[in-house]
């Protein structure tokens, strides 16, 4: 038996006022060989999700693909603290997808605020 070991990554790009986008990968480093039947079986997944933050609203567009339930695609808002949506609700209505999801959720705490720069008297 193996230790079940993900290799992860995340990048989340700012490209303009209000707008980003992010990119994830999860790469299985166990291979799942019929010599270790019992090992834990990690996938091997891929995301990008563009997506628009203002301070009130939010809206996204999580897009996945992954070996066990292949393509996808999801919307997701967000209105103030509350933010709901699904990491593959429409590919579930549009198409055949292995895969159906759905989640809400609640913010507590703030936005960061930006500090300005104090210039300090030389002594």
């Amino acid at each position: 038996m193996s230790l079940p070991t993900t290799l992860r990554f995340n990048v989340d790009y700012h490209l303009s006022q209000g707008w980003y986008i992010n990119g994830g990968a999860q790469i299985s480093m166990v291979s799942n060989s019929s010599s270790k039947p019992y090992n834990t079986a990690y996938y091997n997944g891929f995301s990008l999700t563009p997506r628009f933050e203002g301070r009130g609203f939010g809206f996204y567009v999580p897009v996945a693909y992954n070996q066990l339930s292949k393509l996808a695609a999801g919307v997701g808002l967000r209105f103030g603290p509350l933010f709901l949506g699904t990491g593959s609700g429409l590919t579930a209505l549009l198409g055949t997808s292995k895969q159906a999801d759905a989640y809400v959720g609640l913010r507590i705490g703030g936005l960061h605020k930006k500090v300005r720069a104090t210039t300090q008297p030389k002594n």
